[in-house]
């Protein structure tokens, strides 16, 4: 279904917005209690290539996107609520 609307230069798009969804919201997945970060960068690697069998585009660039994410993202993470309505700003 989402491959009708995924154009070539969108091939990344899907897991690029589970991530920023993730740093915006600070979500912790199961088993990265200790560093939710971590596991929002784990996350978007494993989406990565998972699209990148689906839609064809090189793997080869994909370490290089999760290590600009892991350097630079810091998002919601750090702050005293990590989920809530308050610390949407």
């Amino acid at each position: 279904f989402v491959d009708m609307f995924v154009k070539r230069y969108d091939r990344h798009f899907v897991p690029c917005i589970v991530h920023d969804y993730m740093y915006r919201h600070a979500i912790v997945l199961p088993g990265y209690e200790h560093d939710p970060k971590a596991g929002a960068d784990a996350l978007f690697e494993a989406n990565l290539y998972r699209c990148s069998k689906l839609y064809g585009y090189p793997a080869e660039k994909i370490p290089a996107m999760v290590a600009a994410v892991k350097s630079f993202g810091s998002g919601a993470y750090g702050r005293q609520c990590y989920y809530s309505l308050e610390c949407d700003a």
